[in-house]
């Protein structure tokens, strides 16, 4: 058994290493120290000291001072400390101390209890130092107004529920073998200003609840897993501290990661790829994954969902990011009022992507490829996307969920810089939609839903599958080699391709359902290639006379032409128009350029001001007006150049020629 000492204060001093002062003698590595209750004058350490054991009874007092220590290198083993046995208990403070104390436990040959829980005041430091695998088990919560430093040893908290507040510092390792910290059924809250494991046979083992780090340590890191282990117990760790770094170069992974800094401005930094098992939710500061690579198996939240915008920031640059990769029972990103998304140049891939109808909700998609493979549940949506939303447009998104039909909307035009559909099922429109650049549709289909409106700036390329059903459909140009179910109404056609000129190159295309009507409204010359009897109606009405479209093969429409304004030019191509052909104020058939082909018209009408330079071979008309003309020049401005070509008309009937 191990001698007990018990403070008496028996001398006129409050001296911690005068003998006087005790029942048994000055306080010893050999000896268990007890400060009871109920003394007229109570010890004063004014230098570190080394005991058996420590018992500080509720009541009691000492007092510390800044950086004295008290070193333990034992436990009770069935002495009588304040009447009672006591067995396995290394430190037992629950009185008061005054200034601050440190405790420093080397005992090492079993497992041993401590508690720590002053009335008042505090313990500063907590180390761990002690050889052997077995606990220190603390039993109770327990406040550490310095750093819990566990350099050797192991350990836990004693009930499930029992929380760990450590002002400063939590770290794991660096002494003669490993700290170890934690059990798998702990759910207790636990906080410090940062986390950091040291070597590589040190683990920390978190709560199932949730650790937050509110600052960072000396080398600027929150989370600082130098090589060992962090068993994440399926808990969420939250970071709320301005300026910290995430250090991942151990073994085990963050379950669920929050982002809750002091301000907008303030950041957050990955130093290493990091892989987060749940859930990401930014709601307040700038976190940048910083060209290192980020993988969320889960969500990702990015806004408090309320105030203005910039509050809460995903900063991506060159690293590739992975958020919600194939997930199908929620969306993959979620971006909230007061949220910001900026893609950076990375590789991305997302489960699916929402970004809410507000204007404080702002998305920048990568300059380089987004990939949606996933869906949020939700009517099965692809993509959600905000009319009132804030977003510039960048990059592609391709769409490659293959587990069957989908839903997608975007009222935004910024939100979707390319799209492109690379799967074999189909993308429906639920709601009126709009792309910035282009849209692919590599296989699979898209269709327009309920009649929702489709927005496309620039080339609309079909290979796949595109039905247009009664909806609005307007496109930079249309070109490819699939199917066009083409709408019962009018496509608009208001710019071109820029890397080959045309603003139509349907000639392999496959039109089916409904007749394909185009109104071309570009303000730049245009090429046309649109093969034999694809379009049915087709009308140029470009902004000013002077455009013009040319044509770059034989083309056939077996409805109606009519030239509003700008000048269709055949381009020594041969042009046949099954229905009427009529050229109004301020517009121009050219045929006669290196025009030796033949132009068959079912009828042509020439109202004044319009022309018509015909070819010089022969101008062939086959049918005439329902008003019964076969051509037919209104006024006296109205223009045929014949560039001696034969004009033959080859009708059953009798016609009108004026």
């Amino acid at each position: 058994m191990t001698d007990v000492t018990v403070w008496d204060y028996g001398a006129t001093s409050t001296s911690w290493t005068d003998a006087d002062n005790w029942d048994n003698g000055a306080p010893a590595a050999d000896k268990i120290v007890v400060v009871p209750t109920g003394i007229a004058g109570y010890p004063d350490l004014t230098g570190d000291t080394t005991v058996h054991a420590l018992f500080l009874q509720a009541g009691g007092t000492i007092t510390g001072g800044s950086n004295i220590h008290i070193y333990i290198d034992g436990e009770t083993a069935g002495e009588t400390v304040l009447g009672s046995a006591n067995t396995n208990w290394t430190a037992d403070v629950q009185g008061v101390i005054t200034d601050e104390l440190s405790i420093v436990v080397t005992y090492g040959s079993g497992e041993s209890k401590i508690k720590l829980q002053p009335s008042s005041g505090s313990i500063h430091d907590l180390e761990i130092n002690k050889s052997g695998g077995d606990n220190t088990v603390h039993d109770g919560a327990l406040s550490i107004s310095g750093t819990l430093w566990i350099k050797d040893g192991n350990m836990v908290m004693q009930a499930n529920g029992d929380t760990l507040s450590v002002t400063e510092d939590i770290k794991l390792g660096n002494g003669s073998d490993a700290g170890f910290f934690g059990h798998n059924d702990h759910d207790g809250a636990m906080d410090a200003r940062s986390l950091e494991i040291i070597t590589s046979g040190s683990t920390f083992i978190s709560t199932e609840g949730v650790l937050t780090l509110d600052g960072k340590n000396g080398s600027n890191y929150s989370f600082d897993n130098q090589g060992g282990t962090f068993t994440n117990n399926s808990g969420t760790l939250k970071v709320t501290g301005d300026g910290g770094h995430i250090r991942e170069q151990g073994t085990g992974n963050i379950h669920h990661l929050i982002v809750d800094l002091g301000g907008g401005s303030e950041t957050h930094r990955l130093s290493d790829s990091t892989t987060v098992e749940g859930n990401l939710t930014i709601t307040e500061g700038d976190f940048q994954p910083n060209g290192r690579n980020l993988t969320v198996a889960g969500k990702t939240t990015i806004g408090p969902n309320s105030g203005s915008a910039d509050q809460a920031t995903l900063t991506c640059s060159s690293g590739t990011m992975s958020l919600g990769s194939t997930k199908t029972d929620g969306l993959g990103l979620h971006v909230q009022q007061g949220g910001t998304f900026v893609g950076g140049s990375g590789t991305h891939t997302m489960g699916s992507l929402a970004v809410d109808n507000n204007a404080a909700a702002k998305f920048t998609n990568t300059s380089g490829v987004n990939t949606l493979n996933g869906h949020s549940n939700d009517s099965t949506r692809v993509i959600i996307g905000g009319a009132l939303s804030t977003c510039t447009a960048a990059g592609t998104i391709t769409i490659t969920y293959a587990g069957g039909g989908y839903n997608f909307q975007n009222g935004n035009a910024a939100l979707i810089n390319n799209l492109t559909l690379n799967s074999n099922v189909t993308a429906n429109l639920s709601a009126a939609t709009s792309i910035t650049g282009d849209l692919t549709i590599s296989q699979g289909t898209l269709t327009t839903g309920s009649n929702h409106a489709l927005t496309v700036a620039d080339v609309v390329t079909v290979n796949g599958s595109l039905t247009g059903n009664g909806s609005t459909l307007l496109f930079g140009s249309l070109k490819g080699t699939g199917t066009f179910n083409a709408p019962t109404t009018t496509v608009t056609i208001d710019d071109r391709d820029e890397s080959t000129g045309k603003a139509l190159h349907i000639d392999g295309m496959t039109i089916a359902t409904n007749d394909l009507n185009v109104t071309i409204t570009s303000a730049k010359n245009q090429d046309l290639q649109i093969g034999d009897d694809k379009i049915h109606d087709l009308t140029i009405n470009h902004d000013t006379d002077a455009r013009i479209n040319y044509f770059t093969a034989n083309g056939s429409i077996d409805g109606d032409l009519t030239i509003t304004r700008g000048i269709l030019n055949t381009f020594n191509r041969t042009l046949t128009v099954d229905g009427d052909c009529s050229i109004a104020a301020d517009g121009k058939l050219e045929a006669s350029v290196n025009g030796n082909v033949a132009v068959t018209l079912g009828s042509l009408t020439i109202a004044n001001g319009g022309i018509y330079n015909a070819t010089s071979a022969t101008t062939e008309i086959t049918n005439r007006t329902g008003g019964g003309y076969a051509l037919q020049m209104v006024g006296t401005s109205a223009v045929i150049n014949n560039n001696d070509g034969l004009f033959k008309f080859t009708l059953s009937d009798d016609v009108y020629v004026t």
